[in-house]
């Protein structure tokens, strides 16, 4: 959103980071927490004593203490940085983390703790304006004609319903498989690679593997991550959203969105996002942030919330009916 920094030091507005660069259980820590501060990242550590709490018999959870000290590899990767002390606060909306306000410096900093206050509360003022931006109520009301006419349109004349069944998930295209008959409209892979993708998504093994709930709905905005071969369909379908129609019969629309290269600018090559030491097997996070040019292939734009559930409303209308 906005950087600022002092001057002669690199700047990191605009740069990607790799998903890899925050593992799973810091992720879920986040989730836990609204911020984090370490004031001297090499300030020596004080063991807990005792380690194991005498009544619980366990050791002391202190997920929620800001007195917990620092991972290794956390000291590692923020020194690759640079960085001696580091603040930070989460964005957390809709139980999902979306990201975090990161602020640097390069030797031991104090803040103070209504400062941090403050900052939590700005966050706080961020998520809510992002929520208003984001109001799935509002969007699925403007699309709600399309998928009504939808609806009806696909028990008589699936050709009629095709620019309703485009306009209701912003797709680019759009199969609709009904009664042995494959239809196209927009831009779609061909008829073949459409029946292929079918003939997996109502094979007994995908209500296991892809499905997005229990009526095997299928979302994706990466194809070839779920599907072997999906790479030669990219140009026209990265991103999958399909449903079953009918309770009985292989029945389904998919709707399709195309491949969305972006040209990507790295705060390190994001190929090498830890190091693995050949002898000890020691893992490190990666030693440079310097900018690295690589462009993100294979992906399209993601599906809203709102478009998954105006999918989900037109699915379950025509399931009932059914």
């Amino acid at each position: 959103v906005a950087e600022s920094t002092v001057r002669g030091v690199d700047s990191f507005l605009n740069l990607h980071f790799p998903a890899s660069d925050i593992p799973k259980r810091v992720r879920e820590l986040y989730l836990s927490a609204k911020s984090r501060y370490l004031p001297d990242l090499h300030e020596q550590q004080v063991h807990l004593f005792p380690e194991i709490n005498p009544i619980t018999k366990k050791g002391t959870n202190l997920a929620q203490t800001i007195l917990r000290a620092v991972a290794p590899t956390h000291i590692e990767y923020m020194s690759n940085l640079g960085i001696n002390s580091s603040m930070s606060f989460n964005v957390i909306k809709d139980g999902q983390f979306y990201g975090m306000f990161a602020c640097h410096h390069y030797s031991g900093r104090f803040a103070a703790y209504v400062n941090r206050l403050v900052c939590e509360q700005m966050v706080e003022m961020f998520v809510a304006v992002l929520e208003q931006l984001d109001n799935d109520e509002l969007h699925i009301a403007e699309l709600q004609p399309f998928q009504e006419s939808a609806t009806a349109l696909l028990q008589s004349n699936v050709q009629n319903a095709k620019i309703d069944l485009l306009g209701m998930v912003n797709a680019d295209g759009v199969a609709v498989y009904k009664q042995d008959k494959l239809h196209l409209f927009g831009y779609t892979p061909t008829e073949q690679e459409v029946q292929s993708l079918i003939d997996l998504i109502s094979h007994p093994s995908h209500n296991v593997l892809y499905q997005k709930d229990a009526l095997g709905m299928l979302v994706t905005n990466r194809l070839s991550s779920i599907l072997n071969g999906a790479e030669r369909v990219k140009a026209a379908a990265s991103g999958v959203i399909a449903i079953p129609i009918s309770k009985v019969k292989n029945e389904y629309v998919l709707w399709f969105r195309p491949e969305k290269i972006v040209n990507a600018t790295w705060g390190g090559n994001p190929d090498q996002a830890v190091n693995i030491d050949e002898k000890t097997m020691r893992i490190s996070p990666r030693k440079s942030f310097a900018a690295w040019k690589k462009n993100v292939e294979g992906s399209a734009e993601s599906w809203k919330n709102y478009e998954i559930q105006m999918a989900l409303q037109l699915r379950d209308a025509l399931i009932a009916i059914n």
